[in-house]
């Protein structure tokens, strides 16, 4: 079945099994969250400063900005959003904490224009080190210039929640509509395996995401692929999608063909419509539910 939600990379080096467990055990001693927050805000910034984020370095779309464009971003971030990479590396006791590192970084996702307007996509990443481990956190984010002022968005993946364990990563993978207006598809891996509290329930899956640009709102958001392993029982869950477009290129609407598996089982699939609301500036499930 699709579940239209948001409750979710996590992408590490492979540890040891006896780390995992004392990092499960230690989880009372670490930070005061276990991922970034999912925040919803709109920040002013100097667009002459960050005139360099639209050119990609490396002939690319998708590369890590420069440390002092990075600093500028973060540092204009909410203090508690700024903190919270710190905030979320696990604490393991003296002997690890002289090895433990933690950063900031940016990742340009996107970048599209004209005259009037530019804009990137970019995520949004914390990268903790740790002996024998290395993890992160993202959250994606829209930067708009013009002539007189930047705006920089943030968009949440969740719900926010500082008990929460899920880790996200983020990519860019298609584009609807026109260079000013137009919808981005993003495809967010997540998972709960976060060292700070490995355990017996295990879930990971794609959420598909849609964001309006100029406006950075989320216009859709459902989940694409998912497993969940919970003790003796199992969920696998792996969707077609299918789109459909205006002459103009924009999008129409989009059906996904949902299969799933239940103990290795499989179930009847399901097959649900989204569909473009005027109104409401979003995509809708066909039956208005």
């Amino acid at each position: 079945m699709i579940k239209v939600r948001c409750d979710y990379l996590y992408l590490r080096s492979f540890a040891t099994s006896a780390f995992l467990v004392l990092a499960a055990a230690a989880n009372a001693a670490g930070g005061s969250r276990l991922n970034l927050p999912q925040s919803l805000a709109e920040l002013t910034l100097n667009a002459e400063d960050l005139k360099s984020v639209l050119t990609p370095q490396n002939g690319e779309d998708e590369d890590i900005l420069a440390p002092q464009i990075t600093g500028l971003l973060i540092g204009s971030l909410p203090r508690e959003f700024r903190d919270a990479c710190r905030e979320m590396v696990p604490n393991f006791g003296p002997e690890a904490a002289a090895k433990t590192t933690w950063k900031w970084s940016v990742r340009r996702l996107y970048v599209e224009g004209n005259d009037i307007q530019q804009s990137a996509l970019l995520a949004l990443r914390c990268t903790a080190h740790m002996p024998d481990i290395t993890y992160y956190d993202e959250r994606p984010a829209v930067l708009l210039l013009n002539k007189e002022k930047a705006l920089l968005k943030l968009s949440p993946l969740a719900e926010d929640c500082k008990n929460c364990s899920d880790l996200y990563h983020i990519r860019f993978t298609q584009k609807f509509g026109t260079p000013s207006a137009y919808l981005a598809e993003l495809s967010v891996e997540h998972s709960n395996e976060n060292p700070c509290c490995d355990g017996i329930v295990r879930e990971s899956g794609t959420l598909l995401l849609l964001i309006a640009v100029p406006d950075g709102t989320q216009v859709l958001a459902f989940e694409k692929d998912s497993f969940d392993d919970v003790g003796e029982e199992t969920t696998e869950c792996k969707s077609s999608v299918f789109y459909e477009r205006e002459s103009d290129g924009r999008l129409k609407a989009i059906t996904a063909r949902t299969s799933c598996s239940e103990n290795g089982k499989p179930v009847p699939p399901v097959t649900t419509q989204f569909v473009w609301n005027p109104r409401e500036k979003r995509f809708r499930p066909h039956n208005g539910a």
